[in-house]
């Protein structure tokens, strides 16, 4: 800070002297001379001056270590003053460390798909042609008796190195032949088992399925497309091959479907993340994260052991995992998810719960609650170890329709940890195992959920809650029937039939469906004249 014309005074005077030092442990250090310190005044405030210094931008080093800084040194002369330069107050704020944004990666274009050099197509050369009509210029074109895409191979002339990179991206299309209408949702769904993508090092190649795909609509005619690069255990220096097929071999699904034209472009490696379809998506529904049917993944005070099954009408939903507390004092009872859990389009985590004397159905959720209602806590931790902590007053405590139990909801709106990597959950009575009930306790917990802000009914066949019912749904409740997984989809909206089960007959439902969406779309119900006019009226 400078008063008047003081630092206007001390630059002329000192100019040769003025710099900053960084000192790391041992005494090492950094000399940053005033040329290098970016001095600005303030717009806000004309008395203060900014000053900047690029860690690596330094006129003298002794082997400093950024990673051991232990002094800052700011000198306007070592010297003798000059008698010019006026007494004043020189005040310093704000000293911080601060990062920067890495420059994007530039895409690594593989292929423009201007002409054929590197492609062919089933091992012919021969078998494609390149279309003019390209999504930006040109696009290599190839005609697909009944839909039926063999297999398109990019062999570059040196292996590329995409260790950089996170994703292999592309443009297509899939016309009808004749009438140059899309039909890839058509070709989706009736090869969805064996559309993929391969990527070869020359030893070890990854097949990457529809179901891995990211797919966006571009237009009425291009669609685009991409597969992630990572976990492929792939030596990314060193790839030799990509491939892309529809069904590599074999009679088509079905020869119904018109002659189709493929027509690709713009293949690119990128550094963005790729969320393949089936996780990325809003769920409407109560989504149940564990329900505390097996023991595993819980520990009680870090111990697997100590953890039981309560089973049968003990269990809010039949079972109910359960934990002991010697005089009530239950300390910590942890639930460890095997891989992160999304719950960031959630609102609030919600989970039953009661409480019974040991050795008996006795109810003691008053007494428990009422002995340590200043030391029960709810904590989630995400992948980081960040910690959100719920005491009693931040928990919504409801009856349920079973008797003894429970309803606990807690609002994850203002977690400040990362919601989309929760880790752990953790129900403790109180920390350090105290007993303050003359008798002993157990605890049950059952049905960890995840609840929406807005519950909202979901169609059947809406997979993803996006209040649109296409391919995208049905690669997702394949993804569901595949593994299992729940995560960001709508579980309701999956029993298409109606049957109260969801299976391959859903997936038969589903293809109905959007076979019926497609019919109806495509019909034209009648044609209006009037004065020389007509118009083509289709169903709502």
């Amino acid at each position: 800070r400078y008063d008047g014309q003081m630092w206007e005074q001390i630059l002329e005077a000192y100019q040769s002297e003025i710099y900053l030092k960084l000192i790391s442990e041992g005494g090492n250090d950094r000399i940053y001379r005033i040329g290098k310190l970016n001095p600005v005044i303030s717009t806000a405030n004309s008395n203060w001056v900014h000053f900047t210094a690029n860690i690596d931008n330094y006129n003298t080093d002794r082997s400093f270590d950024p990673s051991k800084l232990t002094g800052f040194y700011f000198s306007t002369i070592d010297g003798a003053v000059n008698t010019n330069v006026v007494d004043g107050f020189i005040r310093f704020d704000n000293i911080k460390a601060t990062g920067y944004v890495e420059p994007k990666i530039e895409d690594y274009v593989i292929s423009e798909c201007e002409d054929k050099t590197n492609w062919e197509y089933s091992g012919n050369v021969s078998g494609f042609t390149v279309s003019s009509a390209g999504k930006t210029g040109s696009a290599l074109l190839i005609n697909g008796g009944y839909g039926l895409l063999r297999k398109l191979t990019y062999t570059p002339e040196e292996a590329l190195d995409l260790s950089a990179y996170s994703a292999i991206e592309w443009d297509m299309t899939a016309l009808a032949e004749k009438v140059i209408t899309d039909q890839f949702e058509l070709i989706a769904r009736t090869y969805s088992d064996t559309i993929a993508v391969e990527i070869s090092d020359g030893t070890n190649t990854v097949k990457r399925g529809l179901l891995d795909w990211s797919i966006s609509q571009v237009n009425t005619n291009w669609w685009h497309m991409a597969v992630s690069l990572e976990n492929t255990n792939l030596d990314l220096t060193n790839i030799v091959s990509l491939a892309i097929y529809v069904k590599s071999e074999g009679a088509a699904n079905d020869q119904t479907i018109a002659n189709t034209l493929y027509k690709f472009d713009n293949f690119k490696a990128t550094a963005n993340d790729v969320v393949a379809n089936g996780y990325d998506y809003v769920a409407l529904d109560k989504l149940i994260i564990n329900d505390c049917s097996t023991k595993s993944g819980w520990s009680l005070n870090g111990n697997e052991a100590s953890v039981s099954i309560s089973e049968g009408v003990a269990g809010y939903t039949g079972t109910a995992v359960q934990a002991f507390g010697a005089g009530g004092g239950v300390f910590p009872f942890k639930y460890t998810f095997t891989t992160p859990v999304n719950v960031s389009r959630h609102s609030a985590l919600n989970w039953k719960m009661r409480f019974l004397k040991a050795g008996s159905a006795i109810d003691a959720y008053s007494d428990v609650l009422n002995a340590f209602a200043d030391t029960f806590t709810v904590t989630i931790t995400d992948s980081k170890s960040a910690i959100a902590t719920y005491a009693l007053a931040d928990i919504i405590k409801e009856e349920t329709d079973k008797d003894g139990w429970r309803d606990f909801t807690i609002n994850l709106a203002n977690a400040d940890i990362d919601l989309k990597n929760i880790a752990s959950i953790t129900f403790t009575v109180s920390p350090k195992g105290t007993a303050l009930l003359e008798y002993n306790v157990n605890m049950r917990v059952d049905e960890i959920a995840v609840l929406p802000e807005f519950p909202v009914v979901v169609a059947k066949g809406d997979v993803n809650g996006d209040t649109s019912i296409n391919i995208v749904d049905l690669i997702c409740l394949k993804k569901y029937l595949a593994n299992g997984s729940a995560n960001n989809i709508v579980v309701s909206a999956c029993d298409v039939n109606g049957d109260g089960e969801i299976g391959a007959d859903d997936i038969t439902a589903l293809i109905n469906l959007l076979i019926n969406k497609d019919e109806a779309s495509n019909e034209v119900l009648e044609t209006l004249s009037n004065n020389n006019w007509s118009t083509s009226v289709k169903p709502l």
